[in-house]
Formats: C-alpha cells, structure tokens, sequence
C-alpha cells in the first residue's frame, strides 16, 4: 500500500491494492454482519464473490474518480468509505463503515476528511452525493456536520438485512 494518504500513530488511510482482497472481503463481512440496514448488499451477495470478483472490483477503484480508502491499523483493517462518478462532475460516496470497537474515536472523521481533501483537489469534481438509511440518525448526523444537505428522500430501498427503509439522498457543493 502506499502512504499517500493521512497517517496517525494508531491508523493509517489509504488507497485499497489487489493484494489486500482478503482484508477487504472481510470488512465487508463484518460490516453487513453488524449493520445491515446500512448497505444495499446482502451478507449472501458478498459472501459468494470469489477472489476474481474482489480483485477485480478493487482494481476499478484505483483512479481519481474512483477510490476505495481503507483504514487500518498495524493488524487489522478497521474501516472504509469510497466513491464512484455519478453523472458528469459529480461523484457518489458509499460503503461507509468503521469496526464497532473502533467507532467514538474520530475514524470516521479522518476518512471523510481525506476523502473530501482529495476530491476539493479535483477540478473535475463539483457535487458529493450519497443516500443514507433514512434511520441511521448516527449517520445522517455525520454527513450534515460535514455540509451535507438532505435533498429528497428515496422511498422503500431494500436494505442487506433483507428489510425496507427510505432513504435520505444528500449532496454537498465542492466547489
């Protein structure tokens, strides 16, 4: 991996290499295993990925409008947050998601900083947007005290927990 990212004493963020497929089909694992209602992807869709179908979706997600940041710390891969284009100048946030015993720690924080850094640094990129389980009122919080802004809501989304909810759709101006 390399160290383009923000490092602190404890963990480190970075971009995610074919190499790290296993720590990453992991944290997917543990994510939908924990939080369900937070993603669009059931435990059965990603458990029946093969090394192919990881290695390949990490490699499409190494170039300026397409990234996957991974969080980890010196043994274990803690957290994630990516971003893929959404129509011309904007891109689109998803799988947001940091280890249970690592959250209250300011994890989250850090990501989206980096994340928000590198995208203020692309002159391509205008808009962030990202939907977010409508329930998640953790979540919804930490996008607003971040800029962004609640600008409709998409109704009756099938969450990975198999259950309906509505989704917040947020945006936020870069530029």
């Amino acid at each position: 991996m390399n160290e383009k990212f923000e490092r602190s004493n404890e963990f480190k963020i970075d971009s995610i290499s074919v190499d790290d497929w296993e720590s990453y089909r992991d944290l997917w694992l543990d994510a939908l295993t924990s939080d369900p209602q937070a993603f669009g992807y059931s435990l059965e869709e990603i458990s029946s990925r093969t090394k192919e179908d990881w290695e390949e979706n990490i490699k499409k997600c190494n170039n300026v409008n397409n990234a996957r940041h991974i969080i980890k710390t010196e043994n274990d891969y803690i957290g994630m947050m990516g971003y893929f284009p959404k129509g011309e100048g904007n891109v689109n946030i998803y799988g947001v998601y940091v280890k249970k015993e690592y959250r209250g720690q300011g994890i989250s924080d850090k990501i989206m900083e980096s994340i928000l850094n590198s995208l203020d640094n692309n002159d391509e990129i205008k808009k962030i947007t990202l939907t977010v389980n409508k329930e998640q009122k953790v979540a919804v919080d930490f996008y607003k005290r971040f800029g962004f802004e609640e600008v409709g809501v998409i109704k009756d989304v099938k969450m990975g927990n198999g259950e309906i909810y509505d989704e917040l759709s947020m945006e936020k101006e870069i530029k």
